[in-house]
């Protein structure tokens, strides 16, 4: 059975000269796609660090008609007209259907924020500023932004994209960072905050030594399922035992035993269990579907056994 392409990539190369209103683009962008039925996630990757006129977009959906039907979309036909006035005309813009993509290397910082329904709009829009912020500082490669897995989620998985440590520290303590930060206040229940050195780390190079990894949307499936119980016990059982401490303590504390349980043992346990999905060898498209089911399915389960915890 053949797999139905589902992520639209998009090469393109800009204008040096309209650099700066391509990143504003940019934003547009993320705020129009977000809100499309179907949409799972959105990478803007510059390909070339010191220039940044080269870019790769790639749009992941949940199916092909979810993609075909952005691809065909009156919203996305005017986005990219005003595209045209700021790429290079010689080069054009290319764009192909596929089934799979992944971030390039680099250093990851990984947020994973608490949104309510009701707030939703607010965020996007203040994703949208962020990332035109974060996109102008030294040594950027992308954003991944994952939206809500289900109606019920609050959860939003963003991984923000760096070529070194240096960099990434340089954006994070940013003034420019915290004053867009702040406006955030209104809307974000709960942020937290992780760094891997690439993607994931190395938790996923054993399944192929040629590092063809399973797509990005495979792997944060995994760590959701993974992270999202561990956060809600500490809630439960670790945050009353640090109220008195200041909350930033807390926090690292939080953090701290987060990243470890992540780390060991229970990503590597959940990725031996799922090797058959994350990297099937056979009957691709109907282990893909089998195993997003039962994620869904953990997922739910997680979900109504923290709500009966309460």
């Amino acid at each position: 059975m053949k797999e139905k392409a589902n992520i639209i990539t998009i090469r393109v190369k800009v204008k040096r000269e309209s650099i700066p209103l391509f990143i504003d683009w940019q934003s547009k962008l993320n705020a129009w796609i977000t809100t499309f039925p179907g949409f799972l996630s959105l990478e803007i990757i510059s390909e070339c660090l010191s220039k940044q006129d080269s870019w790769v977009i790639i749009e992941r959906f949940l199916d092909e008609n979810s993609a075909l039907s952005w691809q065909n979309s009156d919203q996305k036909k005017e986005l990219f007209k005003g595209l045209e006035s700021l790429i290079d005309q010689e080069m054009g813009l290319r764009e192909t259907l596929s089934l799979e993509s992944n971030l390039k290397k680099g250093v990851t910082e990984v947020f994973v924020t608490s949104v309510s329904k009701e707030m939703e709009g607010g965020y996007r829009n203040w994703i949208a500023k962020i990332h035109q912020a974060e996109a102008k500082f030294p040594g950027f490669q992308g954003v991944y932004v994952q939206s809500p897995s289900n109606e019920e989620s609050e959860t939003w998985i963003t991984f923000l994209q760096f070529d070194t440590p240096y960099n990434l520290d340089l954006w994070l303590k940013s003034k420019e960072r915290q004053d867009v930060l702040n406006e955030s206040k209104p809307f974000i229940k709960k942020l937290e905050r992780h760094r891997v050195v690439s993607p994931y780390a190395s938790w996923f190079q054993t399944l192929s030594p040629e590092n063809d990894f399973p797509p990005v949307w495979k792997q944060t499936m995994i760590v959701l399922l993974v992270l999202f119980p561990i956060v809600m016990l500490e809630q439960k059982f670790l945050m009353p035992l640090l109220h008195e401490f200041n909350n930033s303590f807390a926090t690292f504390i939080s953090n701290v035993i987060s990243v470890t349980l992540l780390a060991w043992p229970f990503m590597p346990i959940a990725i031996y269990f799922l090797t058959w999905w994350l990297s099937p060898k056979e009957n691709k498209a109907l282990m893909t579907w089998l195993g997003f089911l039962l994620l869904l399915l953990f997922y739910l389960l997680e979900v109504i056994f923290f709500w009966a915890l309460g």
